[in-house]
């Protein structure tokens, strides 16, 4: 059985519809309380850890920063050492915003070994969670990123480039890829990047709301990376 975290979320509520998962709710299961986290873990005694739970508001994360490092870095850590306690798989949710987004325009987009240079802290916090995961030798990392559906924002950017798409189109990805881990099937490494093809995010956002208005990167008071377009997998 599959231990998930942040199962009640945007992208556990999609995840739980393709399989089944022992996903406690966050009342259930503090990540940021080691001694919590081991005891709720060695009960459930899974096979893999899968870990979505995380503070996910980049532009809050700014000035909110003790709280998105407790949850993104320590709480990442404390995953992996109940990992560690059960000998289960752990397979950690990362993102495309580990990267600058300073790549050249219409390139292949990131590969799984190019270099991380995160710009913002939301970021930096899901690195620190990536070191933490490879620390630990029965690890894999996906890389994506999601985005709830209708587009909840009424603005959407236009010069920043991606290949996140929507959360129902995203989890079936993700599950495929899950189902390759368990299952034992070859993968092209330990770290998995999933998303659809290269687009704006105001394209994206007009696919299901049309009538989303135009802005650009300068309009938004955290630093966001241009393009964060990644090389993809397709399981």
């Amino acid at each position: 059985m599959i231990f998930l975290t942040g199962g009640h979320g945007l992208l556990g509520t999609e995840l739980r519809k393709l399989r089944d998962y022992i996903a406690p709710e966050e009342h259930e299961m503090d990540i940021t309380d080691l001694p919590k986290v081991i005891e709720v873990v060695k009960s459930a005694n899974p096979s893999a850890i899968y870990h979505c739970a995380a503070y996910t508001n980049v532009t809050a994360a700014e000035t909110d920063w003790k709280r998105c490092y407790e949850v993104n870095a320590i709480g990442t850590h404390n995953m992996v050492e109940a990992a560690k306690a059960v000998g289960a798989v752990f397979i950690y949710m990362s993102t495309d915003y580990v990267f600058d987004g300073d790549q050249e325009p219409g390139g292949p987009g990131y590969k799984p070994d190019d270099i991380p240079h995160p710009i913002n802290w939301y970021a930096t916090t899901k690195l620190i969670g990536e070191v933490y995961t490879q620390a630990y030798p029965d690890y894999y990392i996906i890389r994506t990123s999601f985005k709830r559906s209708p587009w909840e924002h009424p603005k959407a950017v236009a010069d920043m480039w991606t290949t996140a798409d929507y959360v129902d189109v995203i989890a079936p990805l993700i599950d495929k890829t899950i189902g390759r881990i368990i299952e034992g099937k070859p993968l092209p490494g330990r770290i998995i990047h999933l998303g659809t093809p290269r687009k704006s995010i105001l394209e994206l956002a007009r696919r299901r709301s049309p009538d989303i208005e135009a802005i650009t990167r300068a309009d938004v008071s955290v630093r966001l990376p241009v393009d964060t377009s990644l090389c993809c997998f397709e399981p």
